[in-house]
């Protein structure tokens, strides 16, 4: 598939569809395999669930509030293979409610020692990184409202 450079949107290039070429008017090509600029693009936000799914097609930065307990998660890729070294943005939101629990997903190494915080309105930020099997910690700071 050729894309005209300067007609090309983030839309044309997605992680796990296959393989695209940009074409520079100015001459030469970009080939290979598509890149999802919506993960670097924008901030996702979720609609609450008990057991919500951080799909990197909606992008590398998600927002989840809690409005009650999280009793499962996870962190998936619905079109095409997750790529080791991926990195994903997570910020957890108490409501004004708090006192909400958030389950890490399963293959979150090391979830026990990161907490989220249960303070209404505090924001759980986590920085995570996939090394190819299981996700990892890069960063998980607490910041109060």
């Amino acid at each position: 598939m050729a894309i005209p450079f300067e007609t090309a949107v983030k839309e044309d290039l997605n992680i796990g569809h296959g393989s695209a070429t940009i074409t520079n008017p100015a001459g030469g090509t970009l080939a290979g395999t598509k890149i999802n600029m919506s993960a670097f693009l924008g901030l996702a936000t979720l609609v609450f669930s008990a057991t919500p799914d951080f799909d990197l097609v909606a992008g590398a930065f998600q927002r989840l509030t809690l409005t009650a307990d999280v009793a499962s998660s996870t962190i998936s890729q619905s079109a095409g293979t997750l790529a080791a070294g991926t990195i994903l943005v997570l910020e957890i939101i108490q409501d004004g409610t708090g006192g909400w629990i958030f389950n890490w997903p399963t293959n979150v190494l090391g979830a026990a020692a990161y907490p989220i915080s249960t303070t209404a309105l505090d924001r759980t930020l986590a920085t995570l990184f996939y090394n190819g099997s299981n996700w990892m910690f890069l960063c998980s700071p607490t910041i109060s409202q």
